[in-house]
């Protein structure tokens, strides 16, 4: 099923990003969108970013995506499942993060009501930046389980007490931060204009079968797969 997203677009920074969301930085292409990072002319705003979310929330299933990585120093990309205080619900959220300095890294992170969970960081066989792949999570009550072309890399322990509870909306995103963000994601020193692009989304709820990015998945047929108006979700 199809399914809509919006596209933030905000005046201001914020304490933690380095710049303004706009939407005019989500561009369409016949591959599907690219999130691109622009630097401005305004010390207020230095830059200008780019995300987009479901309109929709979802639940436990299996979220997917088809990325290639922007790349750059200062640069991250995410996807993620998240909810929190504009939904009138504690923090809950999932992880799926790059860094555009080094795109060979992907890094899995999760909260329940505010409370952080392990952080892990794995080398990829490959540079996230220079082909699609296919990147998904597995959220059950128990666990969450997170996939690289189709592999699993990385699941939470039995007993987890910091496993998500709340339904929330499915995340993309690329962006720079503050420069106290600098020692994590480094010194901004990437191109105007650098992209992060998405080609597929898909959730399939747990116990269900439905169409999902891994489907048709071939990273050398990228251009075939799902545009933005096919970004699909199962409700």
């Amino acid at each position: 099923m199809k399914t809509s997203f919006w596209a933030s677009n905000t005046e201001r920074g914020h304490d933690f990003y380095g710049g303004r969301w706009a939407a005019e930085n989500i561009k369409a292409t016949d591959d599907g969108l690219e999130l691109q990072v622009q630097h401005e002319p305004t010390p207020e705003s230095p830059f200008s970013m780019a995300e987009f979310r479901s309109r929709k929330e979802y639940g436990y299933g299996r979220y997917e995506a088809v990325m290639q990585i922007g790349k750059g120093s200062g640069l991250v990309s995410a996807f993620f499942m998240y909810t929190g205080p504009y939904a009138n619900t504690p923090h809950d959220e999932i992880d799926i993060e790059f860094l555009g300095k080094d795109t060979t890294k992907i890094e899995f992170n999760y909260w329940r009501s505010g409370q952080k969970g392990a952080h892990a960081v794995f080398d990829l066989p490959f540079d996230a930046s220079e082909a699609p792949h296919l990147y998904a999570f597995e959220w059950t009550p128990d666990q969450i389980t997170w996939f690289v072309d189709g592999e699993p890399f990385y699941s939470t322990k039995p007993g987890d007490t910091k496993i998500p509870t709340h339904a929330g909306r499915m995340y993309f995103s690329h962006w720079t931060g503050v420069p106290a963000m600098a020692q994590w994601h480094g010194k901004p020193k990437f191109a105007s204009g650098e992209a992060t692009k998405v080609s597929c989304a898909s959730f399939t709820p747990l116990g269900e079968d439905a169409p999902s990015c891994a489907d048709t998945f071939d990273p050398n047929q990228i251009g075939e797969r799902l545009t933005y108006a096919g970004l699909i979700a199962h409700p």
